[in-house]
């Protein structure tokens, strides 16, 4: 069953860095070098520097020195006072406002430690992990010895009891606002720390499956981290920072990666090859045309102004029934039926190139040769259908929106 609990956050002091938009970020997977020094450029103790320094960290061998320095940026922090730790055990209740093609959403969790166990039977993740990430923040989670930004986790609500105990916390208290990151994304952050309210949260995630709806590698490494040798002896080791939002709500948006494909092969003999197994339909060049469609996949790249809506055979052979639900499931059988492409294999995965806006595809399509898919969003009930049974997705299967920032708490490890 879930375990989740309240937690000593490492919180930023409001009267040293000010406003909150200026240091909290986007995670770390999600940011682009322009990016990187834009948020920089909003405050010196923007969360970037702790969880995506400058790659310009390097020593004088070429040996990449980035996580020493983010380590070095986290103590200089705590010891400034830039960073302070609450005194008493906490969770945070936070509301996300955002805009998501032209309806407006509100987002609640709760922002709390979930117990690490193996993914599998409580925990599900939904897609598959890949070694470099790992790697790569195994290495700053040594250094830091803190979770930087948290795992996004999904909890099935039903009775919607969760989401009612939420509430009437928040109607208990006014809450500390601020902008977002992103552009008409703003947050709302009550904190709870009377044990009455917060072991009731905890009493009504017992029993529940938590779905990792972000954050899989980030998740994957604090895991095999809590079972080292050098993590034993760390209580908060074996507790994940962590985020909670709920199923069903208005406000969980999932949509979709698109695919641009390096191949050469040419729309003709692509699409006698997909023949077998999809029916295929030629349809003008249109984002809307496709959202209405029954189609889970489109081909956008064969005759100018035209996409190919496909819509797989009622027996497709190539996957399981609960996995033909899931558009990415269907693509990434086609990448490896035809053109022999296995995006788990390091060797492959420069061969796949991943667009969160359908247009932005388009517009990167024109510039290569490459094969370009509109890609459906997958439906949070199917994702749970399949991980329940085993199954897992491939990589960028869904886009989670808004992405949960980073810098709103940090979990020390040790003391």
């Amino acid at each position: 069953m879930a375990d989740i609990r309240p937690f000593l956050p490492l919180r930023y002091d409001r009267s040293v860095v000010g406003d909150m938009h200026n240091v909290i970020s986007p995670p770390y997977d999600v940011i682009t070098e322009k990016d990187r020094v834009a948020l920089q450029a909003k405050s010196e103790f923007n969360a970037v520097g702790l969880d995506l320094t400058n790659p310009s960290y390097l020593s004088e061998t070429g040996a990449d020195q980035r996580h020493q320095k983010s380590r070095e940026t986290l103590n200089a922090w705590i010891a400034g006072n830039v960073l302070v730790q609450e005194q008493k055990p906490c969770l945070y209740v936070v509301q996300d406002s955002f805009e998501w093609k032209g309806q407006k959403h509100d987002r609640i969790g709760i922002l709390c430690t979930v117990k690490m166990e193996k993914p599998g039977k409580t925990i599900l993740p939904h897609e598959k992990v890949l070694d470099t990430p790992i790697e790569d923040r195994m290495k700053l989670l040594k250094a830091v010895q803190a979770h930087l930004s948290p795992v996004f986790f999904v909890c099935h609500d039903e009775e919607k009891n969760i989401l009612s105990a939420i509430r009437n916390l928040c109607s208990q208290s006014a809450p500390e606002s601020f902008e977002g990151s992103q552009e008409g994304l703003s947050h709302r952050i009550w904190k709870v720390e009377n044990p009455k309210d917060t072991e009731q949260l905890q009493r009504l995630f017992e029993g529940k499956n938590l779905l990792i709806a972000d954050g899989h590698h980030r998740y994957q490494t604090s895991y095999l981290y809590s079972l080292s040798e050098e993590a034993k002896s760390m209580e908060e080791a074996k507790w994940m920072l962590s985020y909670i939002s709920l199923f069903p709500s208005d406000g969980l948006v999932v949509s979709a990666f698109h695919r641009l494909v390096t191949s050469d092969l040419p729309t003709k003999e692509l699409l006698a090859k997909l023949a077998p197994l999809f029916d295929i339909v030629d349809e003008k060049l249109d984002w809307q045309t496709f959202e209405r469609s029954t189609s889970p996949l489109a081909l956008v790249n064969g005759a100018p102004g035209r996409m190919y809506l496909l819509i797989p055979k009622k027996d497709f052979p190539l996957l399981a029934p609960e996995l033909t639900k899931i558009p990415t499931s269907l693509l990434n059988s086609v990448l490896l039926e035809i053109f022999r492409i296995d995006i788990t294999q390091a060797s492959d995965q420069k061969k796949v190139s991943y667009f969160p806006d359908e247009q932005k595809l388009l517009d990167a399509q024109k510039e290569s040769s490459g094969i370009g898919f509109w890609v459906k969003s997958v439906f949070v009930p199917d994702i749970f259908d399949a991980t329940k049974v085993g199954y897992v997705l491939p990589p960028k299967s869904t886009y989670f929106y808004p992405k949960v920032p980073t810098g709103i708490a940090f979990h020390l490890l040790k003391s």
